[in-house]
């Protein structure tokens, strides 16, 4: 499982354990950091790779709502990475969050660095899904207006990136 911050990563991981219990789903950090023996990094190309992805919009508003860091600064300054502890939030996405909206990019590296085909599934899709789990949903509630969300619209698209 390879996934993108505020995607629903870890609600996937629950949900195709549930649907598939027999089968063994796992991120790739746990793998490498947990699971370093050869056997599973030999296994590495038998496995599935699956990747959820959400509207960037969504999911842009969702890290401001999420990292208490982010909330208290505007969408303005948290899209130019202009907040305490930026550097803090790279690993997580919170850095840079249109270029991690750029999903497709992303993927097409991932396939051509470990030669595999990555099945795509989309948050919008699973959502109304009764089983499908909110793990990480954000317990404060960050409004958004219309000018901050077509903000955001026009950054992704200066950017070139459509969902």
């Amino acid at each position: 499982m390879i996934g993108f911050s505020k995607c629903g990563t870890m609600s996937l991981v629950e949900y195709l354990k549930k649907k598939h219990p027999g089968c063994e789903v796992s991120r790739p950090e746990n793998i490498y950091q947990e699971r370093k023996e050869t056997h599973y990094v030999q296994r590495w190309n038998e496995w599935v790779c699956c990747v959820i992805t959400r509207n960037p919009v969504d999911r842009i508003h969702s890290c401001h709502q999420y990292w208490a860091a982010l909330r208290s600064h505007s969408v303005q300054d948290i899209l130019k990475g202009k907040y305490h502890g930026a550097k803090n939030y790279f690993n997580v996405g919170a850095a840079d969050l249109i270029g991690q909206s750029n999903y497709e990019y992303y993927i097409k590296k991932f396939e051509r660095y470990h030669g595999l085909r990555v099945r795509r599934y989309h948050f919008e899709d699973l959502k109304g899904d009764p089983d499908f789990p909110h793990i990480n949903e954000s317990d404060e509630k960050l409004e958004w207006s219309p000018k901050d969300r077509e903000y955001v619209k026009a950054c992704l698209s200066v950017a070139g990136i459509t969902y």
